[in-house]
């Protein structure tokens, strides 16, 4: 069969070779037979043993017939690297052990003669090149230019107001006829992309708004440690209990470390030797002792890993169209003020929705993030320009009034101050003002990226480039509020008093790029203890105080399971603590403390 294959594999290219840009048949064959899919006008993917399946290529791509694209490495913790230790089917391992990550090419990009993308790069952004013979290890930005083994950041195609043009023209998007007679239009931006030269280009493609003018800042990385060995030693045993002068070369996965205790560790260290450390430096730190080497604490490593080149310059954010200008903004740069007032798209079972509140909340709380490092959302990056995402950590809303006491037609005000520990904990408090009732909201948000494209198990934590002059506050201790979380996730809790499995609504609880929203879990909670405490429950009861500690993300197809913990009913208020959890794998991702007070609901006349 397989002999057969490869000659229908080789028919079909030279059938179609001289069309091979624009050959529809080509592209069902490939997909079809190979799950390879080949954007429009896009060449060089049609070889199923250079590109493997499960491979998405954007449109107008360009691959060299000699590249090669890989979509898993041999394990090398086993045995032997052998086959034998790693595919099930020859008898010595029950289970495959590969992992495969196929790759993803976006549009316009160029992979050069004898390039090799290995499976630790995952996707490689819009109109990216990739240099002749280069070994790619990790993800390419877009429009990055990478060369070498291992391949490394050059510089940007364009500066970023030309890419901010470029992004808006979505021009890949256009068919070959569409995007000649835009370039006859324009040749110049055809040619020779920016601003100056996008007037015509944009008009042909029916009037597209030019985007607002970019103001680049390109902040270093981090200045050269001036930290001691024995400020370092000392640093490292207060965040690792369990760490001594014989065990600095024990791997973190085995000291008394947890995720949120290596964010506290990075940020008091970055805050000792006066720089942020590159994400790709501490990604590849594996011990104590590592990172006194990273920063100079030992006698045998330099400081030169961090100080890095600065990172590629960063757009400025624009003004959020409904954000009001805080009268005390001389002394609160990076604050904001919304004034809303509370209508039927606002309200929920005749008061304030919980829902529409965590999403205007979450929205405020990332646009003054953006506004505070100078950045528009979707251009936030590590120091390797890597996108990040601002994953929130914990979410308290503590009201004085049950939320059927916010009125229809009354004004809302939220003031969110924002400030940060470091560059790996960012937090919001907020007051929230209406005319009947009043109360507060708390946030906490990290930065995360995806390990593995388009896995949500797989987000891994990064922190954003804190620019020069950065108007997010700075603080010299991780605030109560972090502290708490950090107990909180090491909680031991009490076995389930009732337990319901929920299957994700895709419009609802899946956000923007993916991952489970996380404003849609008081509603899930709600759902679910619903089932447990009566549907009425829901009508005679309005949330007075939900705080929720968040601990990982899922894919959208998992089934979760919901487990109250404690529940606490009476005629005045309803008290419960929940977690949700993965079944798949049983993975806690939240816990959830609610209190809910009695409400008195009139008939609507």
């Amino acid at each position: 069969m397989g002999m057969f294959r490869n000659l229908a594999d080789r028919a079909m290219v030279r059938l179609h070779q001289s069309n091979e840009y624009e050959s529809l048949p080509l592209r069902a064959y490939f997909k079809r037979h190979h799950d390879i899919e080949v954007g429009l006008y896009s060449i060089g993917g049609f070889d199923r043993w250079r590109i493997p399946p499960g491979s998405r290529i954007g449109r107008y791509c360009s691959i060299a017939r000699t590249a090669r694209l890989l979509d898993a490495d041999h394990p090398i913790d086993a045995l032997s690297t052998h086959p034998y230790f790693y595919l099930k089917q020859f008898g010595v391992v029950g289970a495959d052990q590969a992992h495969l990550v196929p790759p993803r090419v976006e549009d316009g990009a160029w992979i050069g003669h004898n390039a090799i993308i290995t499976p630790g790069c995952n996707r490689i952004g819009r109109g990216a090149v990739i240099g002749a013979g280069a070994v790619v290890m990790q993800d390419v930005p877009p429009y990055a230019i990478v060369t070498g083994a291992p391949a490394k950041l050059v510089r940007f195609r364009f500066d970023p107001d030309t890419i901010a043009v470029i992004e808006a023209s979505r021009w890949w998007t256009l068919s070959r006829a569409e995007l000649a007679e835009a370039a006859r239009a324009a040749p110049d931006f055809a040619l020779h992309p920016s601003r100056a030269t996008a007037a015509g280009f944009l008009a042909a493609l029916g009037g597209i708004t030019l985007p607002p003018p970019v103001v680049s800042a390109a902040p270093a990385v981090a200045t050269r440690s001036t930290a001691s060995p024995e400020q370092l030693r000392t640093l490292l045993k207060a965040e690792i209990p369990d760490l001594r002068d014989s065990n600095f070369a024990t791997p973190f996965k085995d000291l008394a470390i947890d995720s949120f205790g290596l964010i506290s560790m990075r940020i008091a260290v970055e805050q000792l030797i006066g720089g942020q450390i590159p994400d790709r430096d501490w990604g590849a730190l594996q011990s104590p002792a590592d990172l006194m080497a990273l920063t100079g604490g030992s006698d045998n490593t330099s400081t030169s890993a961090i100080t890095s080149a600065p990172a590629p310059a960063a757009p400025r954010a624009a003004p959020a169209a409904e954000a009001i200008t805080s009268e005390s903004a001389g002394t609160r740069p990076a604050s904001e003020v919304r004034r809303t007032i509370i209508n039927m798209p606002q309200m929920a079972l005749r008061g304030l929705s919980e829902s529409w509140l965590l999403k205007e909340l979450g929205d405020l709380h990332w646009h003054t993030l953006c506004k505070g490092l100078n950045t528009p959302s979707s251009a936030i990056a590590d120091s390797e320009g890597c996108r990040l995402y601002a994953t929130f950590t914990r979410l308290l809303i503590s009201l004085e009034a049950p939320l059927t006491d916010f009125r229809e037609n009354e004004p809302l005000i939220m003031d969110l101050a924002p400030s940060r520990f470091g560059a790996g904990m960012f937090f919001g408090d907020v007051a929230l003002s209406g005319a009947t009732a009043k109360g507060r909201a708390q946030l906490m948000t990290s930065f995360s990226k995806f390990g593995e494209a388009g896995s949500n198990t797989s987000l891994m934590k990064g922190q954003p480039v804190i620019p020069d002059g950065c108007l997010i506050p700075g603080l010299s201790a991780a605030p109560d509020f972090a502290l708490e979380y950090r107990s909180r996730r090491a909680e031991q809790l009490p076995a389930p008093l009732f337990e319901t499995r929920y299957e994700q609504l895709p419009v609802h609880d899946i956000n923007g790029v993916g991952l489970l929203y996380f404003a849609a879990y008081p509603m899930i909670a709600d759902l679910c203890a619903m089932r447990h405490g009566g549907r009425q429950m829901l009508f005679d009861y309005s949330t007075t105080r939900r705080d929720i500690c968040y601990f990982a993300n899922t894919a959208p197809d998992d089934i979760l399971i919901f487990r109250i913990h404690h529940w606490d009913a009476s005629e005045d208020r309803i008290l419960s603590r929940a977690t949700i959890a993965r079944e798949s794998d049983g993975k806690t991702m939240a816990l959830i403390d609610t209190e809910k007070k009695r409400v008195h609901l009139k008939p609507i006349r």
